[in-house]
């Protein structure tokens, strides 16, 4: 089975101080956290926030991944008993309401890629070798807004050295790599 969540020793740690909760406690907890009130780390019990994070960690994971509910239930099952792990799950789906009627309807990134133009400059030779420059690579993106975005130019061009743009290339390529494992 495929793991939603990295079991990490904090993860552990902080399903342990979860379960370690009275049930009203866990149900005051995470009404707290459901209605938006916050958690003073300075003036709250330590297993309190541990317990907070775990929760926050999880629900947001599970958000982001847009996992539903059964699988979740399966992931987190050998960590959290039947009744605490039914309040997360509520509590999750109140989560995953406010997220989608609170999603604006409008594009996430207001400019769209239009063109992409790049060039290099060499210094092949120089008066002086301690004048000789290293190459540059220069890479221009020309963006054109979705909407009436009141914006001078919304184009930009980046500068990188040989190193900067391998680097900048391997995490491009990591990017599609992680893009092609989801689709």
């Amino acid at each position: 089975m495929t793991s939603f969540f990295n079991h990490t020793k904090n993860f552990r740690d902080g399903a342990e101080k979860f379960v370690a909760f009275d049930i009203d406690d866990v149900k005051a907890l995470l009404e707290r956290l459901a209605s938006g009130k916050t958690i003073d780390p300075d003036r709250a019990n330590e297993n309190v926030v541990l317990a907070r994070d775990w929760i926050q960690h999880v629900i947001e994971k599970a958000g982001a991944q847009q996992l539903p509910l059964e699988s979740m239930k399966k992931e987190l099952e050998s960590f959290v008993d039947d009744d605490r792990l039914m309040l997360l799950l509520r509590y999750y789906q109140l989560f995953s309401k406010k997220l989608v009627t609170s999603q604006d309807r409008s594009p996430v990134v207001p400019l769209h890629l239009t063109d992409t133009n790049w060039r290099l400059d060499l210094q092949l030779a120089g008066s002086d070798l301690n004048k000789v420059i290293e190459p540059s690579a220069f890479l221009h993106f020309s963006l054109t807004p979705t909407q009436d975005v009141s914006t001078v130019d919304p184009s930009f061009t980046l500068e990188f050295s040989k190193s900067d743009l391998y680097n900048f290339l391997c995490e491009l390529d990591d990017i599609q790599s992680q893009l092609d494992e989801v689709s």
